[in-house]
Protein backbone atom coordinates (compact mmCIF):
# COMPACT_ATOMS: atom_id res chain seq x y z
CA UNK A 1 0.00 0.00 0.00
CA UNK A 2 3.12 2.34 0.47
CA UNK A 3 3.85 2.12 -3.29
CA UNK A 4 0.41 4.00 -4.34
CA UNK A 5 0.79 6.34 -1.89
CA UNK A 6 4.13 7.08 -2.85
CA UNK A 7 2.98 6.94 -7.33
CA UNK A 8 0.30 9.79 -6.24
CA UNK A 9 2.75 11.50 -3.98
CA UNK A 10 5.19 12.00 -7.63
CA UNK A 11 2.65 12.24 -9.64
CA UNK A 12 0.96 15.33 -7.73
CA UNK A 13 4.55 16.61 -7.64
CA UNK A 14 5.31 16.83 -11.11
CA UNK A 15 1.39 18.45 -11.74
CA UNK A 16 2.36 20.89 -9.16
CA UNK A 17 5.61 21.45 -10.87
CA UNK A 18 3.89 21.46 -14.22
CA UNK A 19 1.25 24.13 -12.96
CA UNK A 20 3.59 26.37 -11.23
CA UNK A 21 6.12 26.18 -14.84
CA UNK A 22 3.03 27.12 -16.50
CA UNK A 23 1.78 29.74 -14.27
CA UNK A 24 5.22 31.62 -14.76
CA UNK A 25 4.84 31.21 -18.31
CA UNK A 26 1.45 33.12 -18.08
CA UNK A 27 2.70 35.27 -15.44
CA UNK A 28 5.94 36.47 -18.07
CA UNK A 29 3.70 36.61 -20.80
CA UNK A 30 1.08 38.52 -19.00
CA UNK A 31 4.10 41.15 -18.20
CA UNK A 32 5.42 41.49 -21.07
CA UNK A 33 1.82 42.06 -22.86
CA UNK A 34 1.20 44.74 -19.56
CA UNK A 35 4.49 46.64 -20.79
CA UNK A 36 3.92 46.41 -24.85
CA UNK A 37 0.43 47.70 -23.92
CA UNK A 38 1.61 50.64 -22.22
CA UNK A 39 4.36 51.35 -24.50
CA UNK A 40 2.33 51.72 -27.45
CA UNK A 41 0.34 54.00 -24.99
CA UNK A 42 3.35 55.96 -24.56
CA UNK A 43 3.59 56.15 -28.62
CA UNK A 44 -0.03 56.79 -28.77
CA UNK A 45 0.23 60.00 -26.02
CA UNK A 46 3.69 61.28 -28.52
CA UNK A 47 1.44 61.48 -31.71
CA UNK A 48 -1.55 62.73 -29.73
CA UNK A 49 1.01 65.67 -28.68
CA UNK A 50 2.55 65.79 -32.36
CA UNK A 51 -0.20 66.11 -33.69
CA UNK A 52 -1.67 68.61 -31.80
CA UNK A 53 1.46 70.77 -32.78
CA UNK A 54 1.18 70.25 -35.90
CA UNK A 55 -2.53 71.24 -36.04
CA UNK A 56 -1.22 74.53 -34.56
CA UNK A 57 1.46 74.85 -36.78
CA UNK A 58 -1.24 74.71 -39.39
CA UNK A 59 -3.38 76.88 -38.51
CA UNK A 60 -0.43 79.56 -38.03
CA UNK A 61 0.41 78.72 -41.67
CA UNK A 62 -3.03 79.44 -42.49
CA UNK A 63 -3.02 82.61 -40.96
CA UNK A 64 0.12 83.86 -42.55
CA UNK A 65 -0.99 83.06 -45.82
CA UNK A 66 -4.14 84.62 -45.74
CA UNK A 67 -2.11 87.81 -44.20
CA UNK A 68 0.14 87.72 -47.33
CA UNK A 69 -2.39 87.13 -49.74
CA UNK A 70 -4.46 90.39 -48.49
CA UNK A 71 -1.27 92.26 -47.94
CA UNK A 72 -0.38 91.22 -52.01
CA UNK A 73 -3.89 92.31 -53.17
CA UNK A 74 -3.92 95.70 -51.70
CA UNK A 75 -0.57 96.25 -52.77
CA UNK A 76 -2.07 95.07 -56.23
CA UNK A 77 -4.92 96.97 -56.05
CA UNK A 78 -3.28 99.99 -55.57
CA UNK A 79 -0.39 99.59 -58.45
CA UNK A 80 -3.03 99.07 -60.15
CA UNK A 81 -5.34 102.85 -59.17
CA UNK A 82 -1.37 103.97 -59.49
CA UNK A 83 -1.68 103.53 -62.93
CA UNK A 84 -4.91 103.94 -64.02
CA UNK A 85 -4.65 107.81 -62.69
CA UNK A 86 -1.52 107.78 -64.21
CA UNK A 87 -2.72 106.86 -67.66
CA UNK A 88 -5.94 109.30 -66.64
CA UNK A 89 -3.66 111.83 -66.25
CA UNK A 90 -1.46 111.41 -69.71
CA UNK A 91 -4.82 111.56 -71.56
CA UNK A 92 -6.14 114.66 -69.60
CA UNK A 93 -2.73 115.94 -70.59
CA UNK A 94 -2.88 115.02 -74.20
CA UNK A 95 -6.06 116.27 -74.53
CA UNK A 96 -5.44 119.77 -72.58
CA UNK A 97 -2.33 120.38 -75.58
Amino acid sequence: MQLPAFCFFLATKKFFEFSCASMQFVLSWQHNTIEAVLQRGEKLDDLVEKSEGLTLQSKAFYKTVSEITWIYFILSYSLLVRLLATVYNVLIAYCLL
